[in-house]
C-alpha cells in the first residue's frame, strides 16, 4: 500500500512540473488590456511585451517558466517565475529580475512599487503558508504604513 502512495505522489509530481512547463500564457495584448482598466492608484502598471511568458522563455532557455498572478482590489496581474531563481517563495523571488515592477521588502511586509498594497502575510515571510505553483494567485491587501 505505501508503494502504490509512493507511485502516486511520484506520478503526481511529475505532472505538475510537466504542466508547469507547458503553461500558456494569456496574450500581452490582452493583459495589456485588461491592465490599463483599472485605476492607477490601484497598481499602474502595463505589462510590457518584454515581459511576456515568451520573453522569459528566451531569456532562460531550458528552464520552466512558471506563470503566476498577483491579485490587487479583484485584479488579476500576470507574473512569471523562473524554478530556479529563487527558492519558491515570495521573499526570494522580489530579488529576480522577473519583479519587473517595484513590488520589494518594508519592513516584514512585502509591497507594490508605491506602497498601496501588501502582500498578505500567508504569502510573506521567510517560512510562509503559501509557496509557489504554477497558475496560482498571491493575494493582497491595503497597506498602511506604521504610524512612527
Amino acid at each position: 500500500m505505501k508503494r502504490l502512495f509512493v507511485l502516486i505522489l511520484a506520478a503526481l509530481m511529475l505532472l505538475s512540473l510537466a504542466a508547469c512547463k507547458k503553461a500558456v500564457a494569456p496574450k500581452t495584448d490582452d493583459i495589456r488590456t485588461e491592465n490599463t482598466q483599472v485605476s492607477s492608484e490601484n497598481e499602474s502598471q502595463d505589462d510590457p511585451a518584454e515581459y511576456s511568458m515568451e520573453y522569459w522563455e528566451e531569456k532562460y532557455p531550458g528552464e520552466n517558466v512558471c506563470p503566476f498572478t498577483i491579485e490587487i482590489d479583484g485584479v488579476e496581474y500576470n507574473y512569471y517565475r523562473v524554478s530556479g531563481l529563487d527558492e519558491g517563495t515570495m521573499i526570494t523571488w522580489i530579488e529576480t529580475p522577473l519583479n519587473w515592477n517595484g513590488w520589494h521588502l518594508l519592513g516584514d511586509d512585502i509591497v507594490n512599487a508605491d506602497e498601496t498594497y501588501k502582500m498578505t502575510d500567508d504569502w510573506a515571510g521567510e517560512e510562509p503558508e503559501q509557496y509557489f505553483s504554477s497558475f496560482c494567485t498571491v493575494t493582497t491587501e491595503p497597506y498602511t504604513p506604521p504610524e512612527r
